[in-house]
């Protein structure tokens, strides 16, 4: 890949970023069968205003850098922040020539409460992150478009962050303002999914614009911390919600999962990342169950 030299400090914090995703362990997933991952504008209605409640994790230099190349009209520079550049995706993967900023998802259970995986907190200590809302293809939207002010949220406090040995993985933040015009989702306050129940999850896989992604179900569901499921999410997706397809009511958060690509040699010699996909369907995407986020419970 070739970048312009004023392009150099831009590339290597988003690189960087994108390695630490990619290094995560917790964060492994992959796809299932057929890739059901569709832009907000491929959605349902129901789906898509279940989605406005939800928000990535975006690095504030690289949020900045990549409005401040939009507003000069730098495409060039822009694009760098694409998937293609930043995962080194094979030709003709999907969503290869989106931009793939956010690093973790994450989802509005009150006016400024909003709830993410425990493993993706500690990013946020090491350097400056913005929340950003709306940061999806929607009908007529464009591919690359600023991230308004009005859209992006900082979190003021961190009212609790786990991550522990036996599953239990999540974080509560205050946002430093009400979001305005969302209505937080609403989450399961009393029994626990059951097995089979059909599953939506939206999220930042691999960092892109939101996805959804129905035609996941519990698998395993013994765990009195965590169900599985197979569910169609990449690093990234972590800290989203997974939701009864049936009731609309958000089952728990996504923080664990499979492998999300493997490389593969070119017949130039060069190497390149491809999404695994399993047709078997297997329970290997781990969920925190809502009713185990202690803080939310009275809101």
């Amino acid at each position: 890949m070739v970048i312009a030299m004023k392009n150099y400090a831009v590339m290597f914090a988003v690189l960087a970023a994108f390695s630490a995703r990619e290094g995560a362990a917790q964060t492994r997933k992959i796809i299932y069968g057929g890739d059901d991952r569709r832009d907000l504008r491929e959605s349902r209605p129901q789906w898509r205003a279940w989605a406005r409640a939800t928000a990535a994790m975006v690095a504030t230099p690289n949020l900045e850098a990549y409005n401040a190349a939009l507003f000069a009209g730098d495409l060039a520079t822009a694009n760098s922040f694409s998937l293609q550049n930043l995962g080194e995706v094979c030709p003709g993967e999907r969503y290869a020539n989106q931009p793939a900023l956010g690093e973790c998802s994450g989802f509005l259970v009150g006016p400024r409460t909003l709830v993410t995986a425990g493993h993706c907190a500690p990013q946020m200590q090491n350097i400056g992150y913005q929340w950003v809302f709306n940061y999806g293809l929607d009908q007529g939207g464009a591919l690359y478009v600023p991230f308004a002010p009005a859209d992006t949220y900082t979190a003021t406090r961190v009212l609790q962050s786990l991550e522990q040995e036996d599953g239990l993985d999540y974080a509560v933040l205050e946002l430093d303002r009400d979001v305005a015009g969302v209505t937080p989702l609403k989450f399961r306050r009393r029994g626990s999914v059951r097995f089979g129940t059909p599953l939506v999850v939206i999220g930042h896989p691999s960092g892109l614009p939101t996805k959804i992604a129905g035609g996941g179900r519990v698998l395993s569901n013994r765990d009195p911390i965590v169900f599985r499921a197979n569910l169609d999410t990449f690093s990234g997706n972590s800290g989203g919600p997974v939701i009864n397809a049936r009731t609309g009511e958000v089952e728990g958060v996504l923080v664990d999962g499979a492998d999300d690509y493997h490389k593969v040699t070119r017949a130039d010699g060069t190497q390149c990342n491809r999404a695994i996909r399993s047709w078997i369907p297997r329970a290997t995407e781990g969920v925190v169950r809502i009713g185990r986020v202690a803080e939310i419970q009275t809101l």
